[in-house]
């Protein structure tokens, strides 16, 4: 679990979400700040990527990345996630869709993903996956659906 200030709150993450629905970004984005997070979002992979180096390069990293799986247009979160691997070997990202068992399935998803949040997510689901994720963790997490992380 992450550290707890003394008050019993988590600290406040930077998020970084991609996805390519605006209502989505928009409901996460707020989720994200009623639970005392900063966020920015991006519509496609390919600003999430350039987003990622920018603020890497600058030395403010995202405690978390959230890649939408499949998109319509631009890069998808696989191909985004494997780019900012390569800025970042040690990031902390998360694939979120509402068809997790394909992804998680596919042989590539654990060496580039630390978990899922399945779509459609609640606010508790955001929680517990921010509270879950905060240091690269080595085995892949499922969150959504459930009241708590299971390991897969």
């Amino acid at each position: 679990m992450q550290d707890r200030h003394s008050n019993g709150k988590m600290p406040s993450l930077r998020i970084l979400l991609m996805d390519d629905e605006e209502m989505i970004r928009d409901v996460a984005g707020r989720m994200f700040r009623a639970l005392g997070h900063e966020y920015e979002a991006t519509e496609e992979g390919q600003e999430a990527v350039v987003r990622y180096r920018d603020e890497f390069v600058a030395g403010r990293t995202f405690d978390v990345v959230i890649l939408d799986w499949n998109i319509r247009s631009g890069m998808s979160g696989f191909e985004a996630a494997t780019m900012i691997r390569e800025i970042n070997a040690d990031a902390t990202i998360l694939i979120s869709s509402g068809n997790t068992g394909l992804i998680t399935d596919d042989e590539r998803f654990s060496r580039y993903f630390s978990g899922v949040l399945q779509k459609p997510y609640t606010v508790d689901d955001i929680r517990n996956v921010l509270e879950y994720f905060g240091p690269a963790r080595s085995s892949v997490q499922v969150i959504g659906e459930k009241d708590n992380p299971s390991e897969i």
